[in-house]
């Protein structure tokens, strides 16, 4: 989101309209200018601006912390097929492995696509798609489990995932 304010800030011209006269305020000369910014302007402006890099950055941390508390959540609480999960490791911004008691299942969190828990038998089932197919995260239901959505789905949507991702 940050991006597109910042986007539209540019395209708007709004920095030529401060400081301006009151003749000024009528001349249309703003707006024709902006239609002038090509595609390839536009993407420059965006993807290699220092407002990009600190966007970019900013989501790493938040990233970094999301995969910390997931990891305190996941640990004790949850299962992977099954069996429990005994790890999270990071594995970059958007990429993390699930450590369970007989095996590792890699996730691209830019890959993970719709998650929506499932309740059965007192626990949140969230399908989850890994390098090596899907994979049920299973939770008690309650606080633990609602903060292990949350941070998945965090994790997801800072890593450009989509719901038909898969």
């Amino acid at each position: 989101m940050y991006r597109v304010v910042c986007l539209a800030i540019l395209i708007s011209g709004c920095g030529k309209v401060v400081g301006a006269d009151a003749s000024e305020l009528h001349n249309t000369s703003t707006v024709e200018n902006s239609t002038a910014v090509t595609g390839s302007a536009i993407g420059n402006a965006v993807d290699g601006s220092p407002m990009a890099e600190q966007a970019d950055s900013q989501n790493a941390a938040i990233n970094k912390r999301a995969m910390v508390a997931l990891r305190q959540n996941l640990i004790g609480h949850a299962t992977l097929d099954g069996e429990p999960i005994i790890d999270l490791v990071a594995q970059g911004s958007c990429a993390s492995a699930f450590i369970t008691t007989k095996a590792r299942a890699n996730v691209d969190w830019s890959k993970v696509g719709n998650l929506a828990p499932e309740t059965i038998g007192g626990r949140d089932v969230t399908i989850i798609g890994t390098v090596d197919g899907s994979k049920k995260v299973a939770v008690p239901s309650g606080d633990i489990a609602d903060r292990v959505t949350m941070g998945m789905g965090l994790l997801a949507e800072n890593c450009g995932a989509t719901s038909d991702a898969g």
